[in-house]
């Protein structure tokens, strides 16, 4: 009988170490190598590899596999650094084959049958299939909007270069745009960033189904096209905004102040359990350590634009110089910045531009080199048809109920808003999202605590109510402890 022992006494020794067969295995190296043989076939056996490209498997493969072979004839028998994981999963099985077949051999010149049945472990029930892992390739982002000179950095020590219709954003890299630029690009299928002026981001994470994008300064808005999957998050501060719906973050003096238009939002710090909030609404978070606090804001964002015609499948196109004064305007879809200098759209479009009195259009996706060309309305100027009554009557609630307000405050509380509610009509007409000529009235009520909501608006300036909602709530001089009415007429 051999001294040295059987497959199966080796298997077993797999299963539960033997002390003496450990003994024994310390002086042969001819059962340490049939030992690690059957070691790679047990583990081949319980860790299914995931499938690699055959197309490119037999040649590699086959390269490996002489050299394996040459390292098993040598007695050294080892896995290449450089090969990749699914050839060295296949390279181990083989090489357990391998080491198998000979070790069959050596026991058959031992006196040992060459037909001896190998005694394995019973190979344990297949696990439930994993549920599919997201997909975390890296991402290049596709610039939508580039306006004002926005720069993007590379790295984070670079000089940086001007961002362009032809720039690809790369996770690590960063942002930065000036007071008169702004910048919107893809993060993901499905999600848009929209960094506005004054602001500041670093693509943290930049992956099919993982987003994260840290906010150094400004504003920044993040916006799911229809049925975009996942979401994604917003870094400052230690504060972590994971949104579901489009956001805003804003970075103010002390706070960042985040305002949820919709959807859900989890927001959290360090490991903390996340405090899940459902828009519209809007929400500061401490930098100094404190607790979230809800405002009195409105869940608005002012500086928004209609991004559903951008499209990164779209086409890009450069725009020709204007007038930096002038009012640009995506018709139907929103204003744009007065340095815009491309723009990617998902089809045709048209741009219109105001200097003054005159008005010029930009077709775009019509074919051609696209240029300005004058447009003349047969409308009368906005200035001359449309505007705010110098010293807008007003009509008070009952006096019992605005007690305080005399009717020179009033006059000046009319006046105050006559001037700031203006430009939400110039806007609005710009736009052309308001009917031409505006008249009639709109109504604020006026609550305790001095904030203004409008109660009723002219169908002809309905277009306005959002600005003037917003800019309503800057009225100085509106609280007095009681509810009253004002009413604002417009028109000549």
């Amino acid at each position: 009988m051999s001294d040295h022992p059987s497959i199966d006494a080796l298997q077993a020794h797999l299963a539960a170490p033997d002390a003496s067969l450990r003994a024994h295995l310390a002086s042969c190296a001819e059962c340490t190598r049939l030992l690690g043989g059957l070691a790679a076939i047990d583990e081949a056996r319980r860790h299914t590899p995931v499938p690699p490209p055959w197309e490119r498997l037999d040649d590699v493969l086959a390269r490996e596999a002489q050299s394996v072979a040459r390292e098993i004839r040598s007695g050294r028998l080892k896995a290449s650094s450089r090969v990749p994981s699914w050839v060295a999963t296949g390279l181990a099985m083989a090489a357990g084959v391998g080491l198998l077949l000979g070790g069959r051999a050596l026991l058959q010149s031992r006196g040992v049958p060459a037909d001896a049945p190998v005694v394995a472990r019973p190979t344990p029930a297949p696990s439930p299939a994993p549920s599919s892992a997201p997909t975390l390739t890296p991402y290049e982002a596709v610039v939508l909007l580039a306006a004002g000179g926005a720069r993007y950095h590379e790295r984070a020590n670079d000089e940086g270069s001007l961002l362009s219709r032809s720039t690809g954003l790369r996770e690590g890299a960063s942002v930065e745009t000036s007071a008169t630029a702004r910048a919107v690009f893809t993060v993901r299928p499905g999600w848009t960033a929209d960094v506005r002026s004054g602001s500041s981001i670093e693509l943290s994470q930049l992956r099919t189904e993982q987003t994260a994008v840290t906010l150094g300064r400004g504003a920044l808005a993040m916006t799911p096209a229809p049925g975009g999957s996942g979401p994604v998050r917003v870094l400052h501060g230690g504060w972590s905004v994971e949104s579901h719906g489009p956001v805003v973050a804003r970075v103010e003096s002390s706070v960042l102040r985040v305002v949820v238009l919709s959807g859900r939002t989890d927001i959290r710090r360090g490991e903390a359990e996340a405090l899940t909030v459902t828009g519209p609404l809007v929400i500061d978070l401490p930098l100094d350590g404190g607790a979230p606090a809800r405002t009195e804001l409105p869940a608005t964002d002012p500086a928004a634009l209609d991004l559903a015609v951008l499209s990164a499948q779209g086409t890009s196109f450069a725009i020709p110089a204007i007038d930096p004064s002038a009012t640009l305007t995506l018709l139907d879809h929103g204003a744009l910045p007065s340095a815009l200098e491309s723009i990617r759209l998902a089809g045709p479009g048209t741009i219109q531009a105001r200097v003054g009195r005159s008005e010029m259009r930009l077709e775009l996706g019509a074919g051609g080199t696209p240029r300005w060309a004058t447009f003349r309305s047969q409308a009368a100027p906005v200035v001359a048809s449309n505007r705010i009554a110098a010293a807008a009557p007003v009509v008070a609630a009952p006096a019992e109920t605005a007690q305080g307000l005399t009717p020179a405050r009033l006059q000046a509380v009319s006046n105050s808003a006559a001037r700031r509610i203006g430009h939400c009509f110039a806007t609005c007409l710009e736009q052309n999202r308001c009917r031409e000529p505006m008249s009639g009235m709109v109504t604020f009520d006026v609550s305790e605590e001095g904030r203004a909501t409008v109660s009723s608006i002219d169908p002809s300036a309905a277009g306005a109510r959002r600005c003037i909602e917003h800019d309503a709530l800057s009225f100085p001089g509106l609280r007095t402890g009681s509810p009253y009415d004002f009413q604002i007429r417009i028109g000549r």
